[in-house]
């Protein structure tokens, strides 16, 4: 049994809207909190020698874990596992105190500006500044997102078997059979032609399609409403036909 990453997300199934412009990259926006999985994200290995499931380690003796409600990971060493972690955390408390003078202060301030502005205009040596003495900088985006040096990255989950980049799918993806060739020749398809595997197998509607849901709805009631006015109507026509026949 996969084990439960975000146990609180699997508390209450009320309605919940991430807007467009926040969406992490690479993903499609869910309507529905209880279809932000709690569990860790799917990937599979469609290499004919493969042919196979992948999930990412998930081992919080060792590692720390910030996972968003629509499983994006990023994740860092424990501090009381990396000295060197433990060292940078010290040396950020010692350089955002206020009494702090040193010209560090400076000097990160002005290295994170540029990071923010333009990541991949950092050098090497200012990459390692910034783990030297910002905590922040040693979270390792595992799955979406981009890397230190800004470039684009949905992962980097890799087969173990052939050690090429796996593919991410939605939780309600069921792996064929090793030999069954035509369910894989379909899934071959689909990458192919650049299907979102995670909307696609996440069995829930994402914010767009829940948006075109509610717009069929209103438009069969409003079918339904004159076609309630309809019958009334004939109804009122047979009934002035049927007096003045009497009359």
């Amino acid at each position: 049994m996969s084990e439960n990453t975000r146990p609180h997300l699997s508390k209450g199934s009320f309605a919940h809207i991430t807007p467009l412009e926040i969406q992490p990259a690479g993903r499609t926006g869910l309507y529905y909190k209880q279809c932000m999985s709690s569990y860790r994200p799917k990937f599979i290995c469609p290499g004919r020698q493969c042919r196979r499931s992948i999930k990412p380690t998930y081992d919080p003796s060792r590692n720390e874990y910030d996972i968003s409600e629509f499983q994006d990971w990023r994740v860092r060493p424990l501090e009381s596992k990396s000295p060197e972690l433990a060292a940078a955390k010290g040396n950020a408390n010692r350089i955002n105190s206020r009494t702090y003078k040193g010209p560090e202060k400076a000097v990160l301030a002005e290295i994170q500006e540029k990071k923010f502005k333009d990541p991949k205009s950092l050098t090497e040596g200012e990459h390692n500044f910034l783990r030297e003495n910002d905590p922040q900088e040693w979270w390792e985006l595992v799955v979406s997102g981009r890397g230190w040096n800004g470039e684009p990255l949905e992962h980097q989950i890799r087969c173990p078997s052939c050690g090429k980049l796996a593919v991410r799918v939605g939780s309600k993806f069921e792996i064929p059979g090793k030999t069954d060739e035509k369910s894989w020749k379909e899934i071959e398809s689909l990458i192919s032609a650049g299907e979102d595997m995670v909307a696609r197998f996440s069995g829930c509607a994402t914010i767009e399609e829940h948006e075109e849901m509610v717009k069929e709805a209103e438009r069969l009631k409003r079918q339904e409403v004159s076609r309630d006015e309809w019958e009334q109507e004939k109804s009122r026509r047979i009934e002035q036909v049927r007096v003045r026949g009497e009359a």
